[in-house]
């Protein structure tokens, strides 16, 4: 009998760590483009990012199909990022900083996208979220890592550490693309740090413009938020707390409800600030911004 036992003690062990690593880690999670680290690069140019976005149409869509079949722009661009050598970084202008950043998130976020396509939708998660979504990508946001100037980072610790903590630029909020319906529309160039004020200030006005992400509904008396001012709002308070108007709301509301304002005509701006009126946030789509 001991001698049977101990026969069977590696096949138990087998099964044990199959079982395991079928739980853990998912199939789809197994497989993730690598992006060598190599010597520090002096030269930077967003010549690559901007032949990944020819996949990006004027809506903002991607095509994953095709862009997954030719991934070597990205993995261009994504070298040049993993490589930057800090100390140019360093010695450019603080919009340029935030065009980098910018740009970075967004293109490793189309990276971790293609290193799940077609994403596999999670049983549990399908009860809440669209089947087609980026939600179903285990730790996409807190667990995956990438790597700029040879530093590993996280999509979080890009948005929340970098960007919202070492920049005032709470117009990042209409930048920052999560792939999905809800999100700001993925640009189909570059943020440059000479043009980051108008192209900020256009991805405001798409934001806006969208009657999923913000609707002001004067016969009801109600204003329609995208959540990302509920979930961000407070960003908006240091450059757009009013000094009047906007009564009846909390300050990350009111302060939200301002920097809109600066982006919309004349009549529904005034509504904006002195109309009386509910905030309600709008369900936010979490479906894939994919190309049909």
């Amino acid at each position: 009998m001991k001698n049977k036992t101990l026969k069977l003690i590696p096949s138990i062990s087998s099964i044990v760590i199959i079982i395991y690593l079928s739980i853990v880690i998912p199939n789809n999670d197994i497989q993730k483009t690598v992006i060598a680290k190599q010597e520090k690069i002096t030269t930077f140019s967003n010549h690559a990012y901007t032949e990944v976005l020819k996949y990006v149409n004027d809506q903002g869509m991607v095509n994953y199909k095709a862009l997954k079949k030719n991934p070597e722009s990205l993995h261009k661009y994504l070298s040049l990022i993993t490589n930057l050598d800090e100390a140019v970084y360093k010695t450019w202008s603080e919009p340029d900083k935030i065009a980098f950043w910018s740009n970075a998130y967004n293109a490793y976020t189309l990276l971790a996208i293609l290193d799940h396509y077609p994403i596999k939708p999670n049983k549990l998660k399908q009860l809440k979220f669209p089947k087609n979504s980026i939600r179903h990508i285990p730790g996409v946001w807190d667990k995956l890592k990438f790597t700029i100037m040879h530093q590993d980072y996280t999509l979080n610790a890009m948005e929340h550490e970098v960007l919202r903590q070492q920049f005032y630029q709470p117009e990042i909020h209409m930048v920052l693309v999560c792939a999905a319906m809800s999100c700001p529309t993925l640009r189909n160039e570059p943020f440059e740090g000479e043009k980051l004020t108008e192209q900020f200030k256009d991805q405001t006005l798409l934001f806006v413009n969208d009657a999923k992400k913000f609707k002001i509904d004067q016969k009801k008396n109600i204003v329609y938020l995208s959540k990302i001012f509920e979930w961000y709002g407070q960003d908006f308070n240091k450059g757009f707390t009013p000094a009047s108007g906007f009564k009846g709301h909390e300050d990350k509301i009111r302060s939200s409800l301002n920097y809109i304002s600066q982006h919309l005509p004349p009549k529904e701006a005034t509504y904006l600030k002195i109309g009386q009126y509910k905030v309600k946030f709008l369900d936010y789509d979490w479906t894939l911004n994919e190309q049909n």
